[in-house]
């Protein structure tokens, strides 16, 4: 008898009817079906970003950097982390903003960061990306309702310096 089923058989029987292999063997299918159910990792994660609290402003914004990476697909990552670091209440605005568009389009979405630069005019504004395979009318719908419970409130906040729009998957 191997270790599993010597815990097993000493551990409350969920399915008391049935045999251990067949126990086991209806978990694995299970198991299976649910990890191809699961988003791909393209989409949202599951567990919200966990900032942690530095006593030095420079760590803190090297932190949050790191952490806005792996929620945000950085589509020029030097030039967005510079322009991060010089914006340095950006971060802020980004995490909040990672929760809003959660809860308003949902966790099937990609979130990306793109830097958009004029310099006739001297003009740079980061971007959030949200893609999805959402109809398009159905994402300005989305984008809407998420500029009037949230993006308009703190559009002085952004200084001109950050915009949200939406594209299709």
């Amino acid at each position: 008898m191997s270790a599993l089923q010597r815990m097993h058989s000493s551990s409350v029987n969920v399915f008391p009817m049935l045999p251990f292999d067949l126990e086991y063997e209806t978990f694995r299918e299970t198991y299976s079906y649910i990890k191809r159910k699961l988003p791909s990792s393209t989409a949202i994660k599951e567990v919200k970003p966990q900032r942690k609290a530095e006593t030095s402003a420079i760590f803190q914004t090297i932190g949050d950097i790191n952490l806005l990476k792996e929620v945000y697909f950085f589509k020029q990552t030097k030039e967005i982390e510079t322009y991060l670091w010089n914006n340095r209440f950006l971060p802020d605005i980004l995490f909040d903003a990672y929760e809003q568009i959660i809860n308003i389009f949902g966790k099937n979405v990609e979130l990306h960061l793109e830097l958009h630069r004029d310099y006739e005019e001297e003009f740079e504004e980061l971007f959030i990306v949200i893609k999805s395979m959402l109809k398009p009318t159905h994402m300005l719908d989305l984008l809407d309702k998420l500029d009037e419970e949230w993006f308009l409130d703190i559009s002085n906040t952004t200084k001109g310096k950050l915009n949200i729009t939406v594209e299709s998957l």
